[in-house]
């Protein structure tokens, strides 16, 4: 603390990464501090954000990276090495050193190939759960910024935009760098890890044929999201394929008589009146005829 001869502990949200640092600075959106704060706790590597929270209705969207953060991963791409770890600050296993040979504590490590020399282009973390034009579920992106200067009033940062994808199943597979500049640079991270967790509403039940009474129910995932292709497989007893209660039956039966004899009634009717039209019809051009016959002039 500025002014200060005695060292406190940082309040919640925000942290020191060392002893006898003047200020605390902020953890970064959407993420706390750790119980000594002295970092931003992620490293359980789960996210979730809430939707209707005020409704009374709300749900949980649970995003789990635990696999990808099990350990150090190191990219090469051109001329430049790149080491992190999503969750937590690298290890002194991945080889990220200044020009002083001393290590640097970050989430994100650039190396230039050609000195050996490595930089910090991330040292805070921040979770976004982003918008997806026509879809209902939100997107995954990882910001680390902080790191070190890159310019006179700009520090490098590095951003990490997940894809839902549950075809790629192996933790590096679908990584790839964007864009990359002097200062910020860009990965785009397909991966079934990338999906929301799934939940019991993601599977589709599917019965097996009926055998001894007994069939298998497989419940399959239907949607795209982050769990076993199968959930669960158990035997129950058969279920009819056509199970209609007796009373249901006894009154389908009953309005459909009820209907034909609605059509017969009606029909006979119909008839009647058309014969009782038809005589009257007869009958009135009998007259007619009659009547001609008497004003016809005789000779």
């Amino acid at each position: 603390m500025v002014g200060s001869t005695e060292c406190r502990a940082c309040r919640d949200g925000y942290f020191a990464s060392s002893p006898g640092t003047a200020e605390c600075e902020p953890c970064g959106q959407n993420t706390m501090s750790s119980a000594d704060h002295t970092y931003c706790d992620i490293s359980s590597c789960k996210f979730s954000y809430v939707v209707g929270a005020d409704s009374g209705n709300s749900t949980t969207t649970v995003f789990d990276l635990s696999s990808l953060s099990n350990k150090s991963v190191s990219m090469k791409f051109f001329n430049t090495r790149y080491e992190f770890n999503l969750c937590k600050l690298l290890g002194k296993g991945a080889m990220c050193f200044n020009s002083k040979n001393q290590f640097i504590s970050t989430y994100v490590c650039s190396v230039d190939l050609d000195t050996g020399v490595g930089h910090s282009v991330g040292t805070v973390a921040n979770v976004y759960y982003d918008l997806v034009m026509g879809s209902p579920h939100r997107q995954l992106r990882l910001v680390y910024n902080k790191g070190d200067m890159c310019d006179s009033s700009q520090f490098a940062e590095t951003q990490f935009q997940f894809v839902c994808n549950t075809s790629k199943t192996n933790p590096t597979e679908g990584l790839t760098l964007i864009s990359e500049s002097k200062c910020a640079t860009k990965f785009e991270w397909q991966t079934i890890a990338a999906c929301r967790v799934c939940t019991a509403a993601d599977y589709t039940a599917q019965y097996g044929p009926c055998l001894n009474k007994k069939q298998t129910v497989t419940y399959v995932r239907s949607e795209q999201c982050n769990g076993a292709p199968v959930r669960e497989i158990r035997t129950q007893d058969c279920v009819p394929a056509f199970n209609v209660s007796r009373p249901l039956i006894i009154t389908g039966v009953m309005m459909f008589i009820l209907m034909v004899v609605i059509v017969v009634v009606v029909g006979i009717r119909n008839k009647r009146l058309s014969d009782k039209y038809e005589l009257l019809v007869n009958e009135s051009s009998s007259q007619r005829d009659s009547g001609r016959a008497d004003t016809e002039p005789r000779w």
